[in-house]
């Protein structure tokens, strides 16, 4: 009997201590609470929450913090950031996962030390955050990171792995605003870049909008928003698999401002994967530019890889040797046509407007016809914005295109909550 009484409480005592504990920082804190973000996180376990007060007046909690646990950090009011300043440096391990929702960070970066284990990545999640002036610079191997809901105001993002999604992003630099660069393992993950509006309009000649180079994982880029000067979207790699397609479909690039560059490009692909497939198609490209010489719409100089291009609608303000260029291995239906877009990036007028894929699964949100670019289609930019309204979010479903009669449908959706 005493040892079946022992046995039950150590088990008690086991069971206790798988559960997470809250650790709560606020100005001038007294035990059990925290006076700082970093004394939080040195008293905290696997799995704990760091919840976040503001201090007075909403001033910053000026640190910089390393993140070496699995962790959570959250605001301590609802709906609402908690106010930072410094560099977040994340720390891999084999399987960590590190989630920050509710970050307004005034000056500072997140960023990664050294490379983790590729095969049991650490997972970095940032939700419904703002960067005021910084970026998301994980450039090493072994992260798996997944941005979402997210604003960067100055400042842009580079990663290996991991997708982003309905973010709103102004980096006007001489680098990319969404760059994602090779992983040493090769993988069937598909990187999702969805429903995304970026601009980088800096002239100067290697501001990219989105930047894939990555011939380790294959691409969904869909739905973006992209203002450039210089080239909106470039693939100068593609992961290859003659089974799987990489797919860039119904996204906005707009040409705008003076362009000072040599050449400038809606859509460039340079990639000479062999084997590599890419379908290109719904994608509206506008010329918004006093500019009108050297400007291309959507180039291929790929030697070797499969491009399709088809249903994309292209400004017929660019000079017609130059709306498309290059090699397409299928290169049908698609159009030149007047491209006007109201300041958020929607069609005005006609051309775009019911000019994408005419097939039912490609069908914009009222069941009409497929919408060149961003608003077009089942991932319209109108599902991710406005940003930071409300609490819990799904910003991700995953639905079968078609559904037939008598078979089984599987939807999954992705969340969190502020």
């Amino acid at each position: 009997m005493k040892t079946s009484m022992m046995l039950c409480c150590l088990l008690a005592v086991m069971t206790l201590k798988t559960y997470a504990s809250d650790l709560l920082v606020e100005e001038f804190a007294l035990a059990p609470n925290y006076a700082s973000i970093s004394a939080a996180v040195a008293a905290a376990n696997d799995g704990d929450r760091i919840i976040i007060k503001n201090r007075s007046g909403n001033a910053p909690w000026i640190e910089d913090v390393t993140v070496n646990k699995s962790l959570q950090f959250l605001p301590f009011t609802n709906d609402t950031f908690f106010i930072v300043q410094g560099v977040y440096t994340i720390v891999p391990a084999d399987n960590r996962e590190i989630t920050i929702v509710g970050m307004r960070n005034l000056s500072g970066n997140i960023t990664g030390t050294a490379a983790g284990n590729v095969a049991a990545r650490t997972k970095l999640n940032i939700m419904g955050s703002l960067l005021q002036s910084g970026s998301v610079l994980i450039s090493a191997n072994g992260y798996n990171v997944n941005t979402v809901h997210t604003v960067l105001a100055n400042g842009g993002l580079l990663i290996r792995a991991g997708s982003i999604i309905g973010c709103d992003i102004t980096f006007n630099a001489n680098n990319s605003a969404i760059a994602i660069v090779p992983e040493t393992l090769v993988t069937s993950d598909v990187i999702k870049i969805i429903g995304n509006k970026v601009s980088n309009i800096s002239a100067t000649t290697a501001a990219f909008g989105i930047a894939w180079t990555s011939g380790t994982h294959f691409f969904d880029i869909r739905n973006n928003l992209v203002y450039t000067r210089n080239i909106g979207i470039v693939v100068s790699r593609s992961r290859v698999l003659n089974t799987v397609t990489n797919r860039l479909s119904n996204n906005t690039v707009s040409i705008t401002g003076s362009v000072t560059t040599a050449n400038v490009y809606g859509v460039s692909i340079s990639t000479n994967s062999a084997s590599s497939i890419i379908e290109v198609m719904n994608n509206l490209v506008d010329l918004n530019s006093t500019s009108s010489s050297n400007i291309f719409g959507i180039t291929n100089i790929s030697a070797v890889p499969s491009v399709t291009f088809i249903y994309n609608t292209i400004d017929a303000d660019l000079a017609a040797a130059r709306r498309t260029t290059g090699t397409f291995s299928t290169n049908s239906n698609n159009n030149f046509a007047a491209v006007l877009l109201a300041p958020d990036g929607n069609i005005q007028g006609a051309g775009g407007l019911n000019m994408g894929n005419p097939s039912a699964p490609y069908y914009d949100l009222d069941l009409t016809v497929n919408d060149c670019g961003a608003y077009g289609g089942g991932f319209s930019l109108n599902n991710y914005f406005p940003l930071h309204a409300g609490a819990a979010r799904i910003y991700m479903v995953n639905v079968p295109a078609n559904i037939r009669v008598g078979g089984t449908i599987s939807i999954q959706a992705d969340g969190y909550d502020r």
